[in-house]
């Protein structure tokens, strides 16, 4: 069970913040009458409920497993998913750094999980 817990919080978590990004970029800030209007774009709406949404998985997952384990795993394949998400959707560089970073992120990931 806990894996597809770990999978919808995933998914909400990541393709929120993506969906977001995507949102925002086709919004627009305008000055009217010296005062910040922002214009938000429904893509943008629909990310932050899909990330309210892995907040709500998130509190689940942290009731129903251990504090060090959920955290860790979770928070590092984030972190990968993002990156991933960030090369193939908005054309972002994956320099040798980051290669490098999540290479250990994902040693990590598989240390914690050596029982």
């Amino acid at each position: 069970m806990n894996i597809w817990l770990y999978g919808a919080y995933l998914l909400c978590s990541v393709g929120g913040m993506v969906l977001f990004k995507l949102g925002m970029e086709r919004s627009a800030f305008r000055y009217l009458d010296k005062l910040l209007q922002l214009s938000i774009d429904p893509l943008s709406l629909f990310g932050l409920t899909m990330y309210f949404c892995s907040f709500l998985l998130w509190t689940v997952i942290l009731r129903k497993t251990q504090l060090t384990y959920g955290i860790a795993i979770l928070s590092g394949l984030s972190y990968m998913l993002i990156m991933i998400s960030g090369f193939v959707v908005f054309k972002e560089t994956i320099s040798p750094w980051k290669i490098a970073g999540i290479s250990a992120i994902l040693a990590g990931i598989i240390m914690i999980n050596i029982k």
